[in-house]
């Protein structure tokens, strides 16, 4: 809570110095999700998609560059079964927070890259790793209130992700995040 509300200072001291360069506006994303079975583990969550809907702010720091961030709740339950083959409810619903850089090329062309940070909203245990970095690289388009990106998104490291099993079990299960997703994006206010 410390990072967001850190942001979250900085964005306001930059609105107070430069208030034309802002932009707010909300955004809804699809995304595929494809976690990499680096261990080869048998019990493995299956490939699903992962909607989400949120808000973001960009920063105009030079003419055709920009610093953007914001929030987005994420949808993410893929099907998955333990080890005897009995499902399992998988919620690894998140807050994410983008923190990237878009590069604008001509009137509509971008490219953008930064790191997304993830906090799931169930903590299982206290040793699961969260927050949860990724990376992410992508193209985009702009129109004239809204944009177009296609983005493909990776975790830094593999982690330990753990499942509900009961009353009192768990499942964990050794993985690293990717996804390629879709986002659009609608200003609402420019300042």
């Amino acid at each position: 809570m410390r990072k967001i509300l850190f942001i979250l200072i900085v964005f306001a001291g930059l609105v107070v110095q430069a208030q034309e360069k802002f932009e707010l506006g909300l955004s809804v994303k699809t995304g595929y999700y494809f976690p990499k079975n680096v261990l080869g583990d048998p019990a493995w969550p299956e490939n699903t998609f992962s909607p989400g809907i949120g808000a973001f702010v960009n920063y105009n720091l030079f003419k055709n560059t920009e610093l953007c961030s914001g929030v987005e709740l994420s949808y993410l339950n893929p099907k998955m079964n333990d080890f005897s083959g009995k499902s399992l409810n998988v919620l690894w619903h998140t807050i994410n927070i983008p923190l990237s850089a878009k590069q604008n090329f001509g009137d509509n062309f971008f490219v953008t890259e930064g790191v997304t940070t993830m906090f799931q909203f169930c903590k299982i245990i206290d040793k699961q790793q969260i927050p949860e970095f990724n990376w992410d690289v992508g193209i985009g388009w702009n129109f004239k209130r809204f944009s177009l990106a296609l983005l493909y998104n990776r975790g830094v490291k593999t982690i330990d992700k753990y499942i509900k099993q009961g009353d009192n079990g768990y499942h964990n299960v050794d993985i690293r995040h990717q996804e390629i997703l879709i986002r659009f994006e609608y200003s609402l206010w420019n300042f």
